[in-house]
């Protein structure tokens, strides 16, 4: 038995949904990841820089000085910010993004049902929720420690 219209349009909705979200959660990973490699590259560069430049007479103390803050600033704003991390959980979210829609396309009946429909949904809204109260608990920026 085919789908109905009314069905195919949810699955169609529910597949573009699925496959955009685990799209743009891939994309930002990527982002996320390479700003930490970025990130780690600079900090070790400018760590050799000021003390080659140091050591070698080639740059001044002020100089020196100046490179040689760059590694802990850069640390400190990758600790920070986390983007490793982010970086996992925008994984994590495209994983499970692209789980529910190969259970949509591949998992169900040939004609599911307009509840079958429904329960993936439910589960996608769920998943959502469940990782932005993650994303708040981990990723938020907390001021709380500062007094």
């Amino acid at each position: 038995m085919a789908n109905t219209p009314e069905i195919q349009n949810r699955i169609d909705l529910l597949k573009t949904e699925l496959a955009n979200g685990g799209k743009r959660a891939r994309f930002r990973a990527k982002v996320d990841h390479w700003i930490s490699i970025t990130l780690m590259v600079l900090a070790l560069g400018a760590s050799g820089v000021a003390g080659v430049g140091g050591l070698s007479g080639v740059l001044s103390i002020k100089q020196t000085g100046a490179i040689a803050l760059l590694p802990g600033v850069l640390a400190l704003f990758a600790s920070v910010l986390k983007f490793e991390g982010k970086s996992g959980w925008q994984y994590r979210k495209q994983q499970a993004l692209d789980d529910l829609k190969d259970r949509l396309l591949l998992q169900l009946p040939e004609s599911p049902t307009a509840d079958q429909i429904a329960e993936i949904a439910r589960k996608k809204n769920e998943l959502i929720h469940d990782m932005q109260r993650q994303w708040e608990r981990e990723f938020s920026l907390n001021w709380s420690s500062v007094k």
